[in-house]
C-alpha cells in the first residue's frame, strides 16, 4: 500500500485515532507492522496495544491478533518482537478474548519465555503471562513451572524481575496454585544479584501471604 512509503506511516494513524478513525488507523498499524524500518514496526506495536485499550471492540473484530501472533513469532527484529508481545498482553489482560486465543497466545507467551535471544522480549512475555493471569488464572495454572524456571535460571534480570511479578500476581488470586513454588522464591529474595529482582520477589511474597491470610 502506498502508505507504507511514508518515511513514518504511524504518524498517519495517529492523526487518525485523534479524528476518531480507529478503523482507518488500524488498517495502517497493520501494514505497518510490515515495514522495512524495525524502529517503525516497533511503533506500530505499541500504539496498537494503546488502541487496544482505547476501543478494544475495534481491536477484535479486525484481524490485528492474527497479525501480531505473526510479529511475535517470526519478526527478525527482537525489539519489535517485544513490542508486539507487550501490545499483546495489554489486549489480552483487558479484552475479553475466546478461550481459544486466548490459549494460542499464552502458548507463544511459552515459547518466547523459553527460547527466544532476545531478554526484552522474554521479560515481556512473562509480564503478559502475569497480567492474564490476574484476570483468568485458571489458564495461566501451567505457566507456574516456566515462570519459576526463568526465575531460577534465566540470566536476565529483567526476565527474573517479571517472573517474580507474574508468580506474585497469579499467587495474588490463586495462592495455593503458586505454594509449591515458595522456597524458590524465598531462595532468590535472598540469593539473587540483582537489587530490583530481590525487591521484585519481596512483593511477590508479600501478595501470595496477603491472599493467604484473606482465605483464613
Amino acid at each position: 500500500m502506498s502508505f507504507l512509503k511514508d518515511t513514518n506511516p504511524v504518524r498517519k494513524a495517529i492523526a487518525y485515532i485523534a479524528e476518531n478513525n480507529g478503523k482507518a488507523a488500524l488498517e495502517i498499524l497493520k501494514e505497518t507492522l510490515k515495514h522495512e524500518d524495525w524502529s517503525i514496526r516497533s511503533y506500530a506495536a505499541q500504539i496498537i496495544g494503546e488502541l487496544g485499550k482505547i476501543n478494544p471492540e475495534l481491536v477484535v473484530s479486525g484481524e490485528i491478533i492474527e497479525t501480531l501472533i505473526n510479529t511475535m513469532k517470526n519478526d527478525k527484529d527482537g525489539w519489535v518482537r517485544e513490542a508486539a508481545a507487550k501490545a499483546m498482553g495489554k489486549i489480552a489482560a483487558h479484552i475479553v478474548l475466546p478461550t481459544a486465543d486466548l490459549k494460542t497466545i499464552i502458548e507463544i507467551f511459552h515459547n518466547i519465555l523459553e527460547s527466544d535471544d532476545h531478554e526484552g522480549a522474554r521479560g515481556t512475555a512473562a509480564q503478559s503471562l502475569g497480567d492474564i493471569g490476574a484476570k483468568n488464572p485458571d489458564l495461566i495454572i501451567y505457566s507456574l513451572p516456566l515462570l519459576a524456571r526463568s526465575l531460577k535460571k534465566d540470566e536476565s534480570w529483567i526476565v527474573r524481575y517479571y517472573a517474580a511479578y507474574a508468580l506474585g500476581t497469579i499467587g495474588a488470586v490463586r495462592p495455593k496454585a503458586v505454594e509449591k513454588y515458595l522456597p524458590i522464591l524465598r531462595e532468590k529474595a535472598e540469593e539473587d544479584l540483582d537489587s530490583g529482582v530481590r525487591n521484585s520477589i519481596k512483593e511477590a511474597l508479600k501478595k501470595i501471604s496477603q491472599a493467604y491470610n484473606a482465605l483464613e
